[in-house]
């Protein structure tokens, strides 16, 4: 149902055509739109959206969302960050060729291997070693149908076992479309871009990342958030 370890490892990706149910996508698009109408988006995006709302962190982490990051990852994974997109009318945007190379944390220190740092929204950020980026796993949940009309993600299959790299690689680029409460799972260094919609209308995208793993002392996770949350 999910895809397996090895489509991810060797791909980079895998879709996962329904993940949500319909009741579940109902009330994930209640919670995303509250965070997207009372909070100044910047682009059409609002990041560390589970600290502002509960019940969006409840559903994030509900079967089968469990069972998912369970079966790709760990058991004991965390989530380490929550952003909120929409790509409409109103904010409809062209993304780059890029890999997610950037994680949020709780300070700067020096650590080895981790740098160069900046700020987003008042957090630190830094780009940690391509080792650490190859254990996080991100899962873009999908509240409405996409396709290759309203700005679908383009990825470039394999390129995540490249490591990280400055310049875009010669392969043949993959349009992904998700239908409505499916998923597209993927890892960071996967590299990808979003077009502009040709046809806008609400394409609003809840993007988790996971790791099941801690980073050395004395960093950690900016955010974090049990996938068993009776730990």
């Amino acid at each position: 149902m999910f895809g397996s370890c090895g489509e991810l490892d060797g791909r980079g990706y895998v879709v996962v055509e329904r993940l949500f149910d319909t009741a579940a996508v109902g009330a994930l698009i209640g919670c995303a739109q509250r965070c997207l109408d009372t909070t100044a988006a910047r682009r059409g995006g609002v990041r560390h959206v589970m600290a502002q709302d509960p019940e969006l962190a409840r559903l994030v982490h509900d079967d089968p969302m469990r069972s998912l990051v369970a079966g790709l990852l760990s058991d004991r994974a965390v989530a380490i960050g929550c952003t909120v997109f929409d790509k409409s009318s109103r904010s409809n945007w062209l993304v780059p060729w890029h890999q997610d190379r950037a994680i949020a944390v709780n300070r700067r220190a020096d650590v080895a291997g981790f740098g160069p740092w900046s700020i987003k929204g008042g957090v630190h950020h830094v780009e940690p070693p391509a080792d650490v980026l190859d254990r996080i796993l991100i899962v873009r949940v999908h509240l409405d149908r996409c396709d290759g009309e309203n700005g679908a993600l383009r990825v470039l299959p394999g390129s995540h076992r490249r490591g990280v790299v400055s310049r875009r690689p010669a392969v043949d680029p993959v349009d992904c479309p998700v239908g409505r409460g499916g998923a597209l799972v993927m890892r960071p260094l996967l590299w990808h871009a979003s077009p502009k919609a040709d046809q806008p209308s609400h394409r609003r995208v809840v993007h988790v990342g996971f790791a099941g793993f801690e980073l050395p002392d004395p960093l950690d996770w900016y955010e974090r958030y049990p996938l068993d949350v009776s730990n």
